[in-house]
C-alpha cells in the first residue's frame, strides 16, 4: 500500500496538478545572550521548531476540560472547566517544540536529552515528568528567554494569537 494522506497517494497527480506533500517544518537556532550574560555563560543556544497539527492539539488540553456530574433531581448535567496557569503552558510550548539545546545541568551533563531520528532530525527523547524536572530547574530568567523563541517560531502561540 502506498503512503496516502487523506485518502490521496503522496505526489498522486490529479490532472495536472501535484497532491499536497508535507514539508520540513521550521527550525531555528537561537542564542540564549541574555541568559548568558546574566549567568556568566558563553555559546548557549536552543532550537525550537514550527508545532504541527499534533503540538498544535496537546498545546489545547490545558485550556478545557470537561467533567460530568449529577445534579439533585438526577438529571446529568455537563460542567465545562477551564484549568490555565501561564508558566505550566510556557513549559509544555517549550516541551512540544524544543529540539536541540545546550545547558548543562549541575554536573556538567546536557540538561534535556535528545535523539536523532532516522533522518536525522533531533527530537527531544525525555518523558513529561524528566522534562518538567529539567525545565523546573532552569533560572525564570532563562525559562523565559527559552519560551521567546518558542513564540518566534510559533508566532500563533503568543499573545494575540491561539
Amino acid at each position: 500500500m502506498r503512503d496516502t494522506y487523506v485518502g490521496i497517494p503522496l505526489g498522486h497527480i490529479i490532472g495536472d496538478k501535484m497532491a499536497l506533500q508535507l514539508k520540513t517544518k521550521i527550525e531555528q537556532t537561537f542564542s540564549l545572550d541574555r541568559s548568558d550574560k546574566m549567568y556568566d555563560g558563553e555559546g548557549t543556544t536552543v532550537t525550537i521548531r514550527q508545532a504541527s497539527q499534533y503540538q498544535h492539539e496537546k498545546r489545547q488540553e490545558i485550556f478545557s476540560n470537561m467533567r460530568s456530574r449529577y445534579s439533585a433531581d438526577g438529571q446529568d448535567v455537563l460542567e465545562i472547566y477551564q484549568r490555565f496557569n501561564a508558566l505550566e503552558l510556557h513549559r509544555l510550548d517549550a516541551k512540544l517544540t524544543i529540539v536541540d539545546c545546550n545547558i548543562l545541568d549541575e554536573e556538567g551533563e546536557s540538561l534535556f536529552k535528545f535523539k536523532k531520528d532516522k533522518s536525522g532530525r533531533s527530537y527531544l527523547s525525555m518523558t513529561d515528568a524528566e522534562f518538567d524536572r529539567a525545565w523546573g530547574l532552569l533560572p525564570i530568567d532563562v525559562a523565559d528567554e527559552i519560551y521567546e523563541k518558542v513564540l518566534i517560531v510559533n508566532p500563533t502561540w503568543g499573545p494575540s494569537g491561539e
